[in-house]
Protein backbone atom coordinates (compact mmCIF):
# COMPACT_ATOMS: atom_id res chain seq x y z
CA UNK A 1 0.00 0.00 0.00
CA UNK A 2 1.87 3.00 -1.30
CA UNK A 3 1.00 6.44 0.06
CA UNK A 4 0.07 5.37 3.59
CA UNK A 5 1.05 7.97 6.18
CA UNK A 6 0.80 5.78 9.28
CA UNK A 7 1.80 2.33 10.46
CA UNK A 8 0.52 0.23 13.36
CA UNK A 9 2.39 -2.96 14.16
CA UNK A 10 0.29 -5.36 16.25
CA UNK A 11 2.70 -8.29 15.94
CA UNK A 12 5.63 -6.54 17.58
CA UNK A 13 5.39 -7.39 21.29
CA UNK A 14 8.83 -6.03 22.23
CA UNK A 15 8.56 -3.22 24.76
CA UNK A 16 11.04 -0.82 23.20
CA UNK A 17 10.85 2.92 22.94
CA UNK A 18 11.37 4.45 19.54
CA UNK A 19 12.71 7.97 19.34
CA UNK A 20 12.06 10.06 16.26
CA UNK A 21 13.25 13.58 15.52
CA UNK A 22 10.68 16.02 14.13
CA UNK A 23 10.66 19.70 13.39
CA UNK A 24 8.79 21.19 16.35
CA UNK A 25 7.30 24.03 14.27
CA UNK A 26 5.50 21.60 11.95
CA UNK A 27 3.80 19.40 14.53
CA UNK A 28 0.23 19.30 15.78
CA UNK A 29 -0.76 17.41 18.92
CA UNK A 30 -4.26 15.97 18.88
CA UNK A 31 -5.92 14.29 21.85
CA UNK A 32 -8.94 12.10 21.08
CA UNK A 33 -11.94 12.97 23.23
CA UNK A 34 -13.95 9.78 22.96
CA UNK A 35 -12.95 6.18 22.64
CA UNK A 36 -14.96 3.03 22.26
CA UNK A 37 -14.52 -0.10 24.35
CA UNK A 38 -13.16 -2.37 21.62
CA UNK A 39 -10.65 0.09 20.18
CA UNK A 40 -6.99 0.69 20.89
CA UNK A 41 -6.49 3.25 23.66
CA UNK A 42 -4.75 6.36 22.32
CA UNK A 43 -3.88 9.27 24.56
CA UNK A 44 -2.17 11.61 22.08
CA UNK A 45 -1.66 11.71 18.32
CA UNK A 46 1.26 13.66 16.90
CA UNK A 47 0.54 14.77 13.32
CA UNK A 48 3.48 15.72 11.12
CA UNK A 49 1.91 16.04 7.65
CA UNK A 50 1.26 19.75 6.99
CA UNK A 51 -1.72 19.13 4.68
CA UNK A 52 -3.40 16.93 7.27
CA UNK A 53 -2.74 19.49 10.00
CA UNK A 54 -4.29 22.22 7.87
CA UNK A 55 -7.34 20.07 7.11
CA UNK A 56 -7.88 19.26 10.81
CA UNK A 57 -7.50 22.88 11.91
CA UNK A 58 -9.86 24.07 9.15
CA UNK A 59 -12.44 21.51 10.23
CA UNK A 60 -12.17 22.61 13.87
CA UNK A 61 -12.59 26.26 12.89
CA UNK A 62 -15.56 25.53 10.62
CA UNK A 63 -17.31 23.52 13.35
CA UNK A 64 -16.80 26.33 15.86
CA UNK A 65 -18.01 29.02 13.44
CA UNK A 66 -21.11 26.97 12.62
CA UNK A 67 -21.77 26.62 16.35
CA UNK A 68 -21.66 30.39 16.80
CA UNK A 69 -23.91 31.00 13.78
CA UNK A 70 -26.47 28.53 15.17
CA UNK A 71 -26.28 30.24 18.55
CA UNK A 72 -26.92 33.63 16.94
CA UNK A 73 -29.91 32.32 15.02
CA UNK A 74 -31.36 30.71 18.17
CA UNK A 75 -30.83 33.88 20.20
CA UNK A 76 -32.28 35.98 17.38
CA UNK A 77 -35.46 33.86 17.29
CA UNK A 78 -35.92 34.49 21.00
CA UNK A 79 -37.30 38.03 21.02
CA UNK A 80 -36.32 38.85 24.58
CA UNK A 81 -32.75 37.57 24.23
CA UNK A 82 -31.33 36.63 27.61
CA UNK A 83 -28.47 39.06 28.32
CA UNK A 84 -26.42 36.54 30.30
CA UNK A 85 -26.63 33.86 27.58
CA UNK A 86 -25.59 36.32 24.91
CA UNK A 87 -22.70 37.49 27.09
CA UNK A 88 -21.55 33.91 27.64
CA UNK A 89 -21.58 33.14 23.89
CA UNK A 90 -19.77 36.42 23.23
CA UNK A 91 -17.10 35.62 25.80
CA UNK A 92 -16.62 32.16 24.28
CA UNK A 93 -16.34 33.65 20.77
CA UNK A 94 -13.73 36.17 21.92
CA UNK A 95 -11.73 33.39 23.60
CA UNK A 96 -11.88 31.37 20.39
CA UNK A 97 -10.66 34.36 18.39
CA UNK A 98 -7.63 34.60 20.68
CA UNK A 99 -7.03 30.85 20.32
CA UNK A 100 -7.31 31.20 16.54
CA UNK A 101 -4.79 34.03 16.49
CA UNK A 102 -2.36 32.46 18.97
CA UNK A 103 -2.47 28.76 18.06
CA UNK A 104 -4.18 28.00 14.75
CA UNK A 105 -2.88 30.86 12.60
CA UNK A 106 0.48 29.23 11.89
CA UNK A 107 -1.16 26.18 10.30
CA UNK A 108 -3.46 28.09 7.91
CA UNK A 109 -2.86 29.72 4.56
CA UNK A 110 -3.18 33.48 4.20
CA UNK A 111 -6.53 33.46 2.42
CA UNK A 112 -8.31 31.09 4.80
CA UNK A 113 -6.73 32.86 7.77
CA UNK A 114 -8.09 36.27 6.77
CA UNK A 115 -11.52 34.87 5.89
CA UNK A 116 -11.91 33.01 9.18
CA UNK A 117 -10.78 36.00 11.27
CA UNK A 118 -13.18 38.24 9.34
CA UNK A 119 -16.08 35.80 9.84
CA UNK A 120 -15.36 35.57 13.55
CA UNK A 121 -15.15 39.35 13.77
CA UNK A 122 -18.60 39.66 12.18
CA UNK A 123 -20.01 37.07 14.60
CA UNK A 124 -18.55 38.91 17.59
CA UNK A 125 -19.90 42.25 16.32
CA UNK A 126 -23.39 40.75 15.89
CA UNK A 127 -23.26 39.29 19.40
CA UNK A 128 -22.23 42.67 20.82
CA UNK A 129 -25.20 44.33 19.09
CA UNK A 130 -27.54 41.66 20.43
CA UNK A 131 -26.13 42.06 23.94
CA UNK A 132 -26.55 45.84 23.95
CA UNK A 133 -30.11 45.49 22.60
CA UNK A 134 -30.98 42.90 25.27
CA UNK A 135 -29.48 45.12 27.98
CA UNK A 136 -31.43 48.17 26.83
CA UNK A 137 -34.63 46.06 26.76
CA UNK A 138 -33.86 44.94 30.31
CA UNK A 139 -33.35 48.52 31.49
CA UNK A 140 -36.54 49.76 29.84
CA UNK A 141 -38.52 46.88 31.38
CA UNK A 142 -37.20 47.77 34.84
CA UNK A 143 -37.98 51.47 34.40
CA UNK A 144 -41.61 50.71 33.50
CA UNK A 145 -42.10 48.75 36.70
CA UNK A 146 -41.09 51.58 39.00
CA UNK A 147 -43.58 54.19 40.13
CA UNK A 148 -42.53 57.79 40.57
CA UNK A 149 -44.09 60.17 43.10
Amino acid sequence: MIGKKYYIDKKNKVKEMVFTNYDINNLYLLSPKRQRKDEIKVSDILITDSKMIEAIVKKKIDIKLDKYIKAISMLDEDDEGDWSTISQVLLDAEKFRMKLINEYIKYLGRQYRSISIEKLGLIIEELRKMRSKAYSNYLSANDRGRKSR
